[in-house]
């Protein structure tokens, strides 16, 4: 993966210092001198080492194969500079601060030498971070989500960058709260100031003013808060010690001081950025970019290198004889905070502010450098903030109506060092001397007013075409008149606040009764006094932004970069610091620049990953998690893995929780099907529900653990239909070996048990239920019944086929005994996916263990819509994916696997054009391969039958007994108990029906009923019925006087289904779910096959010793809508299910395997190779020929596991034979 970035000249905007480039390559630079230019050629390059140089500094160079050069025009931090009261006395020296002046302004900054507004900006490694006030604010979510307006990309909204803020952050705050907040340390240190002058008085008139007082960085509203700032033990905390010095001994990270970037040269056809030009110690170095250069220069020093390059206002760089390669608005909607230093307050009770003169004494400097604490620790002076509204803030729409407009911070220290305050403010001389004359020793107070919401327009300009010469500064200042109304309605409120609340009455506190030099003629505290005391201190806080504006793109007239931060009709060119800012936020801009920098820098290596990934991974599910674990093993092969939801809920964990988490949003898509013509009958418009897991693990989260693998015959079937011996269950029981370890009942008990499982540790962890309520009877019964009790999942032996062949031919009976013994047939406990009572998923037996591979990359919340194939050969190419609201496209160099499930595979591959021409023609989708996508749908239909009450009590779990307090502290202490087991399931069995035996020569000694025992009944029926979509009330009916009485439920699932439905496309929109038809019973073998097993049922636990001594017997009451037929009649059986038809979450087979293109149903072939494409497989239950009789979670691994292997061995052969062809 490459990049490059580039930053220039002088440090950017809230810290992004001057020429920095950070060159990222994998090889070390070569270097040729020729006519005293030194040329490099790099493979990636970055420009910029402030505040957000810093931190892409940091987090690109985290990946060791980029090699990072940091060019910065100055050098490190001054020590003194880690000093916060010493922050003023740093402003304005050469080695530190670049020393920036505006134009004078017309109507502002009266009070100021040649009305012009002094510009600081940080110099050397750290930029402004090391030269700010250190305050620590965020700004109102709102003005983030504003940003996503005027950018058209949620990913800028406020919860969606929320994460980058607590990147950046190592909150020790009064406020912390890890919902907004990360203390982990990687980060600025942020604390909350600890001096208490005069803080509780304001923050208690707040509260008389009708605001409250809370975290004003968290979800923020107007509200008082203490002050957070960066500083750590008292020393300053900004980006260098944050994100540089502690990364100063990567091997892959080159810091060059005292570089000025001068030049970004970009290809005359292309526009493409390729190189940059830059002068360090007099000489002029030369530095190509393969791939990308990012300019972190900051608001003034990063129009100003896009101008000197070429890009800008046409009009005005042609005027300065600068040829104009892209024309857009550079150094327009130039912004910046206005603050007013207001006050003094005056107060009549002593020793309640900060009086320097009194309180800065020799002690204070021994207090700080031994202890690091006292007035020297504080900046500025300040120890609280808060935000409010002005009387227009409700006038600016929508977004903006709960956003403050208005910042006020809190100085407890009085104003008398005049001199000082001139000095470094470059106020005239002797205009603070005569306004605070005789205060000095006054207790007093200020509050600075910070005008949040900017409206007026600035802007920057080229001096000359010299790069070394400064830019003209213009920022307007009160061009727009709400400017100027909104700092009046400031002062208004804090007089008020200070004079008439009861916490600063009670101090004697008032205005100072004198007129600001300039505006005698106003009357004291009336409108016109305070404007004019504002247009005569109008002073910068140093948050210079805009000027690189970011958009919506090239139709957005304002627009210099891009949502990505990608320069406007430029390649290889971005900007990423505080000149893009779109509308400067209410708030000390450092964090938000820190913050955008972090996003920028997932932006990139996103980016970058994309286009080093050699296979593209579709889908994080159960196959998907497995398939991005097999493949990511190999560190040459770099993968990337789409997955549309996010990560694992820790809720799912629970075992018992499977079902109270059904439809829940951020875990459960909640697909329904249509309505169902002869089934369903008891659901909700006899439509089925038909959940899928969303996240990382799929369905294997919301599944209800149940490990279960079929029938040996089903597996020789599938051999039988794809034409390949490779998926018979001989071949391919070492991948379900592979995918698991067995820790459960059978594995001890078992003569071979290594023959038929593995406990390695290297897959999903299986154990046997816990609880054995009725298991013994359960097992007992089913010997009474002629099933033997084994292990289902195997002793599955080949051989019983050829010795019944020839030895047992006339012997019936023992040829029966002997198949159900070595086959599928039998009653057994439960195996579950389940660890220590916890739920084991795909997630934390193949994802989890792996997340820290540097060449596999998890893209979270990204949904593919389209699949790109080539014109002429059909060869998958490129995948769309929309995330966080913002379209991607990813190319693949190897292949593109989908593995979205059985309900997202097909649909992909529809709207990618694939799929059945009429449908996809009918939609407007142009057909690309004609193939049966969608059609052989099955599922597995299963009904819960029952209750079957018992007189004997204390043998069935009863919720309303047994499902109590001591339940869940038993769980919770120790992971055990009726919470560890889910459904309350504990033993399964699989038994053949009628029909069984005319299923052909494979499966006639297949199972085709699945029966799965639940110990408990339908004790709170309103939640079964919500849980399944039921009818409301129709469980009720049928239980009711039953609801308290111990018994039991048998429920049989359709093992073999012979009914085929499909799905189809809505519409052509990805994000519209597709029409799901299972046409459940529409084959008349399926109905006949449940209803053998209910009579089989009510054989065994009416009939059996096992069940007769605890007197079982079915409930005597016809279920609703059956009123007409005989209890325990065929028809009755028949109706029951055809009320209570219940999917098992099972669907499969829409992207049918088959033997290949002559095969009508197939869609992939043995391989899983997408017929008629290239580079494009499927991989998931969605290929499956014939459902198994299981629940498919271990196949869908297994198949999984195999096809891993053919797509491993498949790269290795072309990578031999490329290896083999140059050599030769």
């Amino acid at each position: 993966m490459e990049m490059a970035l580039a930053n220039h000249g002088q440090t950017p905007s809230i810290g992004i210092p001057s020429s920095v480039l950070t060159i990222l390559s994998n090889a070390l630079p070569i270097m040729f001198i020729k006519l005293n230019i030194l040329k490099m050629c790099f493979e990636k390059l970055k420009v910029g080492a402030g505040s957000a140089g810093s931190v892409l500094g940091n987090r690109l160079s985290s990946n060791p194969n980029y090699k990072v050069l940091l060019l910065e025009l100055g050098g490190n931090p001054n020590p003194a500079q880690a000093v916060p009261i010493y922050f003023p006395l740093m402003l304005h020296l050469p080695q530190v601060d670049y020393d920036f002046y505006t134009v004078p302004q017309k109507n502002a900054c009266l009070a100021l030498n040649k009305q012009r507004s002094f510009w600081p900006r940080g110099k050397g490694l750290g930029g402004s971070s090391n030269l700010n006030a250190m305050l620590w604010q965020r700004s109102s979510q709102f003005d983030y989500d504003k940003w996503a307006q005027l950018s058209g990309n949620d990913e800028w909204k406020f919860d969606n960058i929320l994460r980058n803020f607590k990147n950046i952050e190592d909150y020790h705050g009064q406020y912390y709260n890890e919902k907004w907040h990360s203390k982990d340390g990687k980060g600025i240190y942020v604390s909350t100031v600890s001096d208490p002058h005069l803080r509780a008085e304001f923050l208690e008139a707040g509260k008389e003013m009708g605001y409250l007082t809370k975290d004003v960085n968290g979800h923020q509203d107007p509200s008082f808060s203490k002050l957070d700032v960066s500083v750590k033990d008292g020393r300053r905390y900004g980006a260098y010690p944050a994100f540089l010095e502690p990364i100063l001994n990567r091997t892959n990270l080159n810091i060059y001081r005292y570089a000025r970037a001068t030049k970004i040269h970009l290809h005359k056809k292309t526009n493409r950025a390729y190189a940059i030009t830059y002068k360090r110690h007099g000489v002029e170095h030369f530095v190509r970019a393969k791939r990308e250069i990012i300019i972190s220069a900051g608001a003034i020093d990063s129009p100003k290198l896009l101008m000197l390059s070429g890009i800008g206002p046409r009009v005005h760089l042609e005027t300065l004889g600068i040829k104009c390669l892209i024309d857009l608005p550079v150094g327009k909607n130039l912004q910046d905070h206005i603050m007013t230093v207001f006050g003094p307050f005056i107060m009549e009770k002593p020793g309640t502010a900060n009086v320097f003169v009194r309180d800065f004494t020799l002690n204070t400097v021994a207090d700080y450098f031994s202890k690091h604490k006292g007035l020297m620790a504080t900046p500025v002076s300040a120890n609280a903030v808060a935000y409010i509204h002005s009387s227009l803030s409700k006038q600016r729409g929508n977004v903006t109506e709960k956003s403050p407009d208005i910042q006020l911070l809190l100085v407890p220290a009085n104003s008398n060092n005049p001199d000082v305050w001139e000095k470094f403010l470059n106020i005239k001389k002797g205009v603070m001397k005569k306004y605070t004359s005789g205060l000095e020793n006054k207790d007093s107070f200020l509050v600075n007013i910070m005008l949040g919401k900017y409206n007026s327009r600035g802007e920057l300009r080229l001096a000359s075409a010299n790069p070394l010469e400064k830019p003209i500064l213009d920022p307007k200042y009160f061009s727009h008149p709400d400017d100027i109304k909104i700092l009046v309605d400031g002062m208004k409120f804090v007089t008020k606040m200070a004079e008439n609340t009861k916490a600063f009455r009670k101090l004697g506190t008032r205005l100072i009764n004198r007129h600001f030099p300039g505006c005698e003629k106003f009357k004291l505290k009336s409108d016109q006094y305070y404007e004019c005391f504002a247009r005569h201190l109008t002073l910068t806080v140093y948050h210079h932004s805009g000027t690189c504006t970011m958009g919506k793109g090239p139709e957005d007239p304002k627009a210099v970069v891009d949502s990505k931060l990608r320069v406007l009709h430029a390649k290889g060119l971005r900007v990423v610091d505080a000149s893009i800012i779109p509308e400067i936020p209410n708030g000390n801009i450092n964090s938000a620049v820190l913050m955008l920098a972090d996003h920028a820098s997932e932006v990139i290596l996103d980016y970058w990953a994309r286009l080093d990934n050699s296979i593209r991974r579709l889908g994080g599910g159960s196959a998907g998690s497995l398939v991005a674990n097999r493949l990511s093993s190999n560190p040459n092969y770099k993968v990337l893995l789409l997955e549309s939801g996010g990560n694992y809920n820790p809720m799912q964990s629970v075992p018992v929780y499977f079902g109270p988490l059904l439809h829940t949003p951020l875990v459960d898509y909640a697909f329904y099907t249509v309505p169902q013509k002869d089934s369903c009958l008891a659901l909700k418009e006899q439509r089925s529900f038909w959940p899928r897991g969303m996240g990382l693990g799929g369905s294997s989260n919301l599944n209800s653990m149940i490990f279960q693998r079929g029938s040996r015959f089903d597996y020789d079937k599938w051999a039988e239909l794809s034409g390949s011996d490779e998926w018979r269950f001989d071949n391919v029981l070492r991948n379900f070996k592979n995918i698991e370890d067995y820790h459960g009942h059978y594995y001890n008990v078992s003569l071979s048990p290594d023959k038929w499982h593995s406990q390695d540790g290297g897959g999903v962890y299986v154990s046997t239920v816990a609880h054995t309520n009725l298991v013994n009877e359960f097992l007992q019964a089913g010997e009474e019944m002629g099933y033997p009790t084994k292990d289902v999942n195997g002793n599955q032996e080949p051989s019983i086929n050829l010795f019944l062949k020839f030895t047992l031919k006339r012997n019936t009976e023992l040829m029966v005994i002997l198949t159900k013994a070595l086959s599928a047939l039998g009653f057994s406990r439960l195996d579950l996916s389940v660890k220590d009572g916890r739920r084991f998923s795909a997630y934390q037996a193949f994802l989890e263990p792996i997340l820290n591979r540097t060449n596999l990359n998890i893209y979270r919340y990204a949904r593919a819509t389209k699949i790109h194939l080539h014109k002429k050969t059909n060869s998958a190419y490129a995948i769309t994916y929309k995330r966080h609201g913002v379209e991607h496209f990813v190319r693949a160099k190897r292949e593109i696997i989908i593995s979205a499930g059985a309900i997202d595979s097909p649909k992909l591959l529809m709207l990618s054009g694939i799929g059945p021409r009429v449908h996809l023609e009918q939609l407007g989708i142009k057909c690309l391969i004609d193939l049966p996508v969608g059609k052989n749908m099955m599922d597995h239909i299963m009904i819960l039958f029952g209750p079957f009450i018992v007189e004997k009590p204390g043998k069935t779990i009863l919720l309303g007994r047994d499902a109590l307090f001591k339940s869940a502290t038993d769980y919770f202490s120790q992971h055990k108990g009726l919470m560890a087991t889910p459904s309350g399931s504990n033993a399964i069995a699989y038994i053949h029906s009628s029909l069984s035996k005319q299923r052909g020569n494979v499966t006639n000694r297949s199972p085709d009923i699945q029966i799965m025992f639940t110990p408990g009944s339908f004790s709170v029926p309103d939640v079964v019925e919500k849980y399944v979509s039921m009818k409301n009330g129709v469980l009720k009916k049928y239980l009711e006087g039953y609801e308290n009485r111990e018994g039991f439920l048998v429920n049989p699932m359709l093992g073999k289904y012979s009914s085929r439905g499909e799905i189809r496309l809505a519409s052509a929109d990805p994000f519209e779910n597709p029409i799901l038809d299972p046409k459940y019973f529409s084959h008349p073998d399926d109905i006949k096959i449940l209803v053998d097993a209910f009579k089989f049922i009510v054989n065994m636990t009416e009939n059996t010793k096992a069940f007769r001594k605890l007197g079982a017997q079915l409930i005597n009451r016809h279920f609703p809508g059956c009123e007409r037929f005989m209890l325990k009649s065929d028809q009755y059986y028949e109706c029951y299910i055809r009320h209570m038809t219940f999917t098992v979450y099972h669907p499969c087979a829409t992207c049918t395997m088959g033997k290949g293109p002559e095969d009508p149903k197939a869609v992939v072939d043995s391989k899983l190779r997408v017929l008629h494409a290239k580079r494009l497989r499927v991989v998931d239950a969605s290929i499956i020929p014939e459902i198994p009789n299981a629940n498919i979670n271990a196949p869908v691994y297994m198949l999984a596991d195999k096809a891993s292997e053919f797509i491993l061995d498949y790269w290795k052969q072309i990578d031999h034979s490329i290896k083999k062809r140059q050599l030769s």
